[in-house]
């Protein structure tokens, strides 16, 4: 997703003060859209690559984003953040759809613009074999996430 064209924000400039504001948009338009989530958990960001010594630009963006969003939603004080190391998500999301027999997939188009989110989601329930059991539409921009992922 492009976070400047989402946003209608143009300067792309690496500024703290850009980055909050393209933050501000995002928690707004997605996060607290519609549902005022009880937890967002957030997986944090590696700094290295595959044990690499440099830690390159665009990985330090996307770890300042990330404590921007975490710092924007711990300002509205109406949820809890849980920040998890990516392995633990990684193990987490392995046992919790491992034992389960269906298998779950979500297929949501990236918005143009904050106005033109669309807040449907196409979701269907596949069983192992890949036949699909369920088909079905929820409503709600936090709909298509609270039906991959349980509450943890």
């Amino acid at each position: 997703m492009d976070l400047h064209q989402y946003t209608g924000i143009e300067n792309e400039e690496f500024t703290p003060v850009n980055y909050s504001q393209i933050m501000g948009h995002v928690v707004r338009d997605l996060v607290y859209a519609s549902d005022v989530p009880d937890v967002v958990v957030v997986e944090r960001q590696r700094f290295r690559t595959m044990g690499n010594k440099n830690v390159f630009e665009h990985i330090l963006r996307s770890n300042i984003l990330e404590s921007v969003l975490v710092a924007t939603i711990l300002a509205r004080g109406r949820c809890h953040v849980e920040s998890q190391s990516p392995q633990k998500m990684a193990s987490v999301l392995r046992t919790r759809f491992a034992a389960q027999p269906a298998r779950r997939t979500v297929a949501v188009a990236p918005p143009l613009r904050p106005d033109a989110v669309s807040q449907l989601y196409q979701f269907s329930l596949q069983d192992r074999r890949g036949r699909v059991a369920q088909k079905g539409r929820r409503r709600g921009r936090l709909a298509a996430t609270r039906a991959v992922l349980p509450r943890l």
